[in-house]
């Protein structure tokens, strides 16, 4: 059970990481917990974006390279 657990708060962390350094988590922009709360899903929302965008780049890529 712990080292389940252990395998998912690493994926966690790996995630907060990317966040916090690539995509300006670390800072808030106004006060408030609803304010941080805000940026914080509204960061997880465009990271997400932006990976899903740069998968799909990456497999047109692969299909127009074959």
């Amino acid at each position: 059970m712990f080292k389940e657990w252990v395998k998912i708060r690493h994926r966690i962390e790996e995630k907060n990481g990317e966040l916090i350094q690539s995509h300006g988590l670390r800072r808030a922009d106004s006060t408030g917990s609803f304010a941080m709360e805000f940026q914080m899903y509204f960061t997880a929302f465009v990271a997400n974006i932006f990976f899903r965008i740069s998968l799909l780049i990456f497999s047109m890529a692969v299909r127009y390279m074959s």
